[in-house]
């Protein structure tokens, strides 16, 4: 089982270190990294970057959080009527 898990990109950013970290880490521009924030979602080809360096750390996300076709991010569970 995995350590702790991460429900959003912010919480994967801040894991990862900075927004700096996760550029330098997926090769891309600072600005692109911004963007990923602004619309909650990594693109999919970061995903097995990111996900092994979130391993390494003690960390796991789901990958719905990636863009990825098949992926849904998970329902949240109505409480039941009283």
């Amino acid at each position: 089982m995995h350590e702790r898990e991460l429900h959003s990109a912010r919480q994967i950013v801040n894991a990862l270190g900075t927004i700096n970290a996760v550029a330098a880490l997926t090769g891309v521009r600072v600005k692109a990294v911004y963007h990923w924030l602004y619309v909650s979602q990594f693109p999919s080809h970061t995903y097995c970057t990111m996900q092994v360096e979130l391993v390494r750390l003690g960390y796991w996300a789901r990958p719905h959080l990636w863009k990825m076709t098949g992926f849904a991010a998970p329902r949240r569970r109505r409480s039941p009527k009283a």
